[in-house]
Formats: structure tokens, C-alpha cells, sequence
């Protein structure tokens, strides 16, 4: 008994000692590295306003013997007066003004994008085909011979 089980043990180690599966071979590889630039531009008008504003000036002027001036614009005024103690006052007052803007935004954006191709060659041996058919004899011999041997077991552990 213990013969045979060595026997069994023996064959399956044999069978199953050239079972194998073949590793893949990396043939090259291939990388594409690619930065794409986005630029955005936006415009965009706004207005802006400005607070009123006064501006005072006195100052000593002894000399000056013209008579008060005023001028006045759209949106400011000047006047210059003489006081009766010899100062010269220069009053300018403007107004609230609104400014039309033409603002522009810029985005810019960067993308990197790295794509990887591997190439596998998996080669593969010839075998020409009359030593294909004796291995496919060999394996239905051992599928036999394995069968029969464990029916012969089974028969005589049947008996005992």
C-alpha cells in the first residue's frame, strides 16, 4: 500500500513539475508627455465714482488789485476773491465725477498630461506538430495509467 501511494505521489509531482505559465515579455515602451496651455481673456466695462471734493487756498497778497474771477466748468467751479485785508482766497470745488472703465481679466491654465503605452511581444516557440501529437499521446497515457491505479485502490480498499 504505502507503494503505491508513493508511486502516486511520484506521478502527480511529474505531471504537474513542467506546468507552467509564460511570463510577458515588455517589448518597448512609448511615453507621450503633452502640456496644453488655456488662456482666457474677459472684459468686462464698469464705472467708477469719485467723491465730491473742496480745495481752500488763502494765502498774503498786497499787490494784487484785479477783481474777483469765477469760472465754472461742467463739473467744477473756481472762484478767486481778494479779502479787504489783503489775502487772496482761492476756493475749487468738484463735483462728483463717473468714469467709464474697461477692465481685463486674465486666466491662464496649464494642463500636463502623460499617457504610457506598453508594448508586450510574447514569443512562442515552434513545436512542429508530429511532437504536438506525441504529447497529447503521453498526456492520455497518464490520464490512464493515474485512473486505472486509483480504481485498483478502490478496489482493494473495497475488499479489505
Amino acid at each position: 500500500m504505502k507503494k503505491i501511494n508513493f508511486f502516486i505521489v511520484v506521478v502527480i509531482v511529474i505531471v504537474f513539475s513542467g506546468c507552467r505559465s509564460p511570463k510577458p515579455v515588455i517589448g518597448f515602451k512609448t511615453i507621450h508627455d503633452t502640456i496644453t496651455c488655456e488662456k482666457l481673456i474677459t472684459y468686462r466695462d464698469t464705472i467708477l465714482v469719485t467723491e465730491k471734493a473742496k480745495v481752500t487756498l488763502v494765502t498774503d497778497c498786497n499787490n494784487l488789485s484785479e477783481n474777483p474771477k469765477f469760472k465754472q466748468n461742467k463739473n467744477a467751479k473756481l472762484s478767486l476773491s481778494k479779502s479787504p485785508e489783503g489775502k487772496l482766497t482761492v476756493k475749487c470745488e468738484c463735483d462728483t465725477l463717473t468714469i467709464k472703465a474697461k477692465l481685463k481679466d486674465e486666466l491662464q491654465k496649464e494642463i500636463q498630461t502623460k499617457v504610457r503605452f506598453e508594448t508586450y511581444i510574447q514569443k512562442e516557440k515552434y513545436v512542429p506538430e508530429n511532437i504536438k501529437l506525441l504529447a497529447s499521446i503521453g498526456e492520455i497515457l497518464i490520464i490512464l495509467v493515474l485512473g486505472s491505479v486509483i480504481i485498483i485502490i478502490y478496489k482493494k480498499i473495497k475488499h479489505k
